[in-house]
């Protein structure tokens, strides 16, 4: 329904998205795998005249390699991924009566992502991320840019073989600076960290 208007109208629609995937064992150890997806999502943003905007649709591809070290101790993952999608929402204005509009625009997505996770040793479990992506409007402008560009996370826990119930760890996550050009907002960088213990009192509590 148009909230202009008052009009009904027709929003249903059926859409088949399909996705493949593959992978290949190059060793034990080492494997490969790509993958392939439609986009294909509803939108509930309005545009200048007040009825819903399309559905989003594209294509996105990922490829990466994967590898146990150790003795399988460690699995470390390297993927790039690319995504292009029509007619994405993004903010265009006010209209006539005041109300917040919207209108679709094609973006182009691409990027990488490492992360490693598992046991260093018996007592020390690890799990690093690192993801970096690349958002691209018409004519290479950058847009989304209130979604970081860079973000790495980190946590380590230790058990000591002395003391079995008690686990320790610290973490943390960096993100690069974000902003809303519509809005003027903006939010530079930062690094947060946490810390935890854990003590099994008992079957029961911990």
């Amino acid at each position: 329904e148009g909230i202009n208007s008052g009009v009904e109208v027709d929003n249903d629609e059926s859409e088949i998205s399909p996705y493949i995937g593959a992978t290949y064992a190059i060793t034990e150890d080492i494997n490969l795998y790509a993958s392939y997806s439609d986009i294909y999502q509803p939108q509930e943003q309005y545009d200048y005249d007040g009825y819903f905007l399309d559905p989003t649709k594209g294509i996105n591809y990922e490829a990466g390699i994967k590898t146990q070290w150790l003795d399988d101790r460690l699995l470390t993952t390297f993927a790039v991924f690319s995504a292009e999608q029509d007619d994405l929402s993004t903010y265009a204005g006010v209209n006539a009566l005041g109300l917040s509009y919207y209108k679709g625009i094609n973006i182009e997505s691409k990027g990488f992502e490492f992360e490693l996770v598992g046991h260093i040793t018996d007592n020390l479990n690890v799990v690093l991320g690192y993801t970096n992506v690349d958002i691209e409007g018409e004519e290479g402008k950058d847009e989304n840019e209130w979604v970081a560009r860079n973000v790495a996370n980190f946590s380590l826990d230790y058990t000591a073989t002395a003391i079995p119930d008690l686990t320790v760890g610290f973490g943390g996550k960096w993100q690069s600076k974000i902003k809303n050009s519509t809005y003027n907002l903006e939010q530079e960088s930062y690094f947060l960290v946490h810390a935890f213990a854990r003590w099994a009192i008992s079957q029961q509590l911990t």
